[in-house]
């Protein structure tokens, strides 16, 4: 398995990779920048020194000096300047060399030979030595001898300058780096630490300890992921808490049929009941029973992400509400309550699961059935984007104590069953982006289905 770097090596690696690139390229430049000020310092000496010759060439001096004076005469004229001369003859052998140079001026003049330099032309030619690069100038002394002032200057001097500027740099890019990963590590730990607390956090709401925790981080992003994280456990401990009430109420809901059950059929054993007398009763705790049972798992099955899910398809609405009269009819006709449906817009589609939302329907045409008194009426009508399906009867109406929780897992309210029915129902509608609200008419109450139309 490949090892995985932490966050606060990356981030040294990284911030201090990209520093160094940066010096380097700095160093690059700066080499680059004084290798073409050498030349054009060199360039702009010897220029120099041509201009302050050849103004002066005219002046009488005697053999065996020239060279030197000539020399003196451009620092003369510019006490900085590092041109020396030495005077040559047309083929470039020296006549007078220049006493303080005599080894470098043989240098220049054989490499001048070399490379062919074109003597008493103004230009500057670059000449390679064994000491190194030279630029040479040559300017002619007389009209009548046939000999040439051949001023030369190195490149060593001015490269030695930028060399020491280059070492300095070369200890400030080092002194650079040390302080650019100090400075990442101080960094570093400031994201690095949170996270480790962050990390903690959610292996406590892992292990199911819910208890709220804020760090107080200064940075944005962590004070969201910390109030993320924290929200998040809130959610996990309220679905705790209801997942905890829910078995205890299946189990509840369970041993009530059974217990019943279990009692009449020991009634039987010992003679107490019948066989007649206790069978409607066992039959009918039975399917209560069975009801219950139906109901929880498609409960947790509509829930589910898992396998099961089914993929949605779009369905008219008014044959979905046709659908679920046709199979709602027997309780109906049982029940003696009349039925009417009115369809105030037609040809509306959803894209719904079928089953899941004929499921809801069911369940609340079965919830009006039973406390309605005569007669339940169902129309459907559209509303901006959405499907409306009105479920109203003439029964009651829902007391305003059970109102507020009319849709909750296993509430009761006034001769409920199981409290399971309308749960399944809401919990349809909402997971296909639609509401379901309950509510009175003053003659009854009324139930409405809002499906987003496709």
């Amino acid at each position: 398995m490949m090892t995985k770097r932490g966050i606060r090596t990356k981030i040294l690696v990284y911030f201090s990779a990209a520093m160094a690139l940066v010096l380097i390229m700095v160093a690059v430049a700066f080499g680059l920048a004084g290798r073409q000020y050498s030349v054009n310092e060199a360039k702009r000496q010897l220029e120099d020194a041509y201009e302050t010759v050849t103004s002066r060439s005219g002046m009488g001096m005697g053999r065996g000096m020239r060279s030197m004076e000539y020399s003196m005469i451009i620092r003369q004229g510019n006490v900085l300047s590092d041109v020396d001369a030495i005077i040559v003859d047309k083929d470039l052998a020296i006549v007078q060399e220049n006493s303080l140079t005599d080894r470098s001026a043989r240098i220049v003049a054989e490499a001048a030979k070399d490379s062919k330099v074109s003597l008493g032309v103004s230009s500057t030619v670059r000449v390679a030595t064994s000491d190194g690069a030279y630029f040479v100038k040559s300017a002619k002394l007389s009209e009548t001898v046939d000999e040439y002032l051949l001023m030369y200057i190195s490149l060593a001097k001015f490269q030695g300058i930028t060399d020491r500027f280059q070492g300095i740099l070369r200890l400030v890019i080092l002194f650079a780096l040390a302080i650019t990963v100090v400075f990442v590590l101080f960094l570093s730990n400031g994201i690095v630490e949170p996270i480790y607390k962050l990390q903690g956090l959610s292996r406590r709401i892992g292990n199911g300890d819910f208890t709220h925790e804020d760090f107080n981080f200064t940075e944005k992003e962590l004070a969201d992921l910390n109030m993320s994280l924290n929200e998040a456990s809130a959610k996990l401990s309220d679905y705790n808490e209801a997942q905890k009430t829910f078995f205890q109420n299946v189990s509840h809901e369970l041993k009530t049929p059974l217990t019943s059950i279990e009692g009449y059929a020991e009634g039987i054993k010992y003679g107490v009941f019948t066989p007649e007398e206790a069978s409607d009763v066992i039959v009918a705790e039975s399917e209560k029973l069975n009801r219950l049972v139906e109901d929880i798992l498609f409960l947790s099955k509509m829930e589910s992400r898992g396998e099961g899910h089914q993929e949605k398809t779009r369905s008219l609405l008014d044959d979905m509400v046709m659908e679920s009269i046709e199979r709602t009819a027997t309780f109906f006709r049982k029940s003696g309550r009349e039925l009417s449906i009115t369809v105030m817009e037609k040809g509306m589609k959803a894209d719904v699961v079928a089953e899941e939302i004929l499921r809801a329907l069911d369940n609340i045409l079965n919830n009006a059935a039973k406390y309605s008194n005569s007669k339940v009426q169902v129309s459907l009508t559209k509303e901006g984007d959405f499907g409306a399906i009105r479920i109203t009867d003439d029964g009651d109406g829902i007391s305003e104590k059970d109102l507020p929780h009319i849709f909750e897992r296993f509430y009761k309210g006034r001769s409920g069953s199981h409290g399971i029915g309308l749960s399944i129902a809401s919990t349809a509608v909402e997971k296909h982006g639609g509401s379901i609200m309950a509510g009175n008419t003053g003659s009854g109450a009324v139930f409405t289905v809002r499906l987003p139309l496709a």
